[in-house]
């Protein structure tokens, strides 16, 4: 019974680092950008807060690298935060 039960949580183990088959059908959604209707957008700063300017010469596609890489900044200073409390 014990080899039993070791082998179902070695297998529960491994299912978790197993690949996830994603659907291969795609359908063409046209999405906008606008930068009023982003996450995080102000009306009292016209849209987003920038006070360096860095949001203006960019295009969407700028724009939504930078809010993926200041979620994942955010993210690991979250991590870090609890590892220095612990």
């Amino acid at each position: 019974m014990y080899k039993l039960l070791v082998a179902l949580a070695l297998v529960a183990g491994a299912s978790a680092f197993a690949p996830v088959v994603k659907p291969t059908a795609r359908s063409s959604v046209a999405v906008s950008a606008a930068v009023e209707d982003m996450l995080g957008a102000d009306v009292e700063t016209a849209g987003v807060w920038d006070p360096f300017g860095y949001s203006t010469n960019a295009d969407a596609a700028t724009l939504k690298r930078y809010r993926c890489v200041e979620i994942k900044h955010g993210r690991i200073a979250q991590i870090a935060t609890i590892g220095y409390i612990m």
